[in-house]
């Protein structure tokens, strides 16, 4: 039988004191202490009170953890998890929720919001060393989960941020040099050629309206990636968005198991790893370190959900042949050689190429296999074909497209899981 620890309690709320629902139970319900029902909206997170304080003894902590139920029913659940209560703290306990359904959701007075876990904790004390021990995985190892997890998240990076990792990535190849210039007749735009000027214009005005307009998107990807020394075949990913809140990925390993599960807001970036076991939480502004673009959520789905991205309206030339209509787009960041089909005018492959000479980031963007969903084109293959100092190549195939219907976004982390 567990030892008995006597604790003291202050309860302000008219709810009863937390209490072990059976015998075997580790944890005991916290109760909502409200005035009157409150909404979450999706993805909005929310302090509730529960009008309990307690002294806790020395050498113990409480852990507030999400209650299953809730996760499962409602999609709500604690946004720091475990939230640690410290045996020195002698405020009112609080409990952070999040709601990642698509729907809103309400809280009620005396509802069941989170549990909380007594915990006897160990103190350490640091011990300076020159060396430690070295074992057999160490920081590498053979198959680790440490290198493996790794891998993934490089094939992670490009499922959650497609053609952005690809007009990150460095190359010292230039995109200019790599247009089949036989294969078109380019007119420089001169703004004093009107006739010239209007149908640019017009083909621009095409291009730039057909974007696929959705409130939510949901689709598996199947992931080919070979960088030259690292080759995963038919990896498999979940994504799901809702339109300018949240977007939401699993990725799938080997046997189907899930290895990686993030969720991305407009201010935040989640990612559980599911090997590792941890839990890491960035700001949105971590998108834009690891691809050293001013990369902004809407942006961001677009990429995802195969709208036209990085298009200027400062057009320095065009083309014409049998195949297809080409633009040549200066931006702030990018000169964009994209072409099209004739007919209408559907992207068909796109290179970018750094206006910033010293950076010298390209990439050659494919898309193919146009189905007409939602009155929409949607591309279900992309490509992604780099060449830097290893060439890296990565094959997107996207299938059971759907669109406006009711997601959730579970993300649910394990309480035994380490915060990276």
């Amino acid at each position: 039988m567990s030892a008995i620890v006597n604790i003291r309690i202050i309860n302000r709320s008219d709810n009863p004191l937390p209490a072990y629902a059976t015998e075997g139970s580790s944890g005991m319900d916290l109760r909502a202490n409200l005035s009157e029902p409150v909404d979450l909206a999706p993805l909005q997170r929310m302090l509730i009170p529960t009008g309990i304080f307690i002294e806790l003894p020395e050498g113990y902590e409480a852990q507030v953890r999400p209650r299953s139920g809730l996760a499962l029913k409602q999609g709500i659940t604690c946004l720091n998890s475990p939230g640690t209560v410290d045996a020195d703290y002698r405020g009112e306990l609080k409990v952070v929720l999040i709601n990642l359904s698509g729907e809103k959701q309400v809280i009620h007075h005396a509802d069941r919001i989170a549990q909380i876990v007594i915990q006897k904790v160990e103190k350490v004390v640091w011990i300076a060393a020159e060396a430690i021990n070295e074992t057999a995985r160490n920081e590498g190892g053979f198959g680790h989960t440490g290198k493996h997890s790794k891998d993934l998240m490089k094939i992670l990076f490009p499922i959650i941020m497609l053609l952005l990792l690809a007009a990150s990535c460095r190359s010292t190849r230039k995109i200019s040099t790599a247009i089949n210039r036989k294969d078109t007749v380019s007119t420089i735009i001169d703004p004093r050629n009107s006739d010239s000027a209007l149908k640019v214009a017009m083909a621009f005005d095409k291009i730039n309206k057909d974007q696929i307009n959705f409130s939510t998107f949901q689709a598996k990807v199947k992931v080919d990636y070979d960088d030259g020394k690292s080759s995963y075949k038919d990896l498999n990913a979940v994504i799901r968005m809702k339109k300018d809140s949240v977007i939401w990925i699993s990725v799938n390993a080997l046997l189907g198991i899930e290895a990686m599960r993030v969720i991305i807001t407009p201010d935040t970036v989640s990612i559980m790893n599911k090997i590792d076991k941890t839990i890491q939480y960035q700001r949105f502004d971590y998108l834009k370190e690891v691809s050293k673009l001013p990369v902004d959520f809407s942006t961001l789905q677009d990429l995802l959900i195969g709208n036209k991205v990085f298009l200027d309206s400062n057009i320095v030339a065009y083309g014409v042949s049998e195949t297809y209509v080409s633009l040549t787009m200066l931006g702030k960041f990018f000169k964009n050689f994209s072409q099209f089909t004739p007919t209408d005018l559907t992207l068909m492959r796109s290179k970018l190429d750094d206006v910033d000479v010293t950076r010298s980031r390209s990439a050659d963007l494919s898309y193919d296999d146009y189905v007409p969903i939602n009155g929409y084109s949607f591309p279900n293959k992309r490509g992604i074909s780099i060449s830097d100092k290893k060439k890296l190549d990565i094959d997107l195939e996207f299938k059971q497209v759907q669109f406006d219907l009711i997601l959730n976004y579970p993300f649910s982390v394990p309480s035994n899981y380490k915060l990276k």
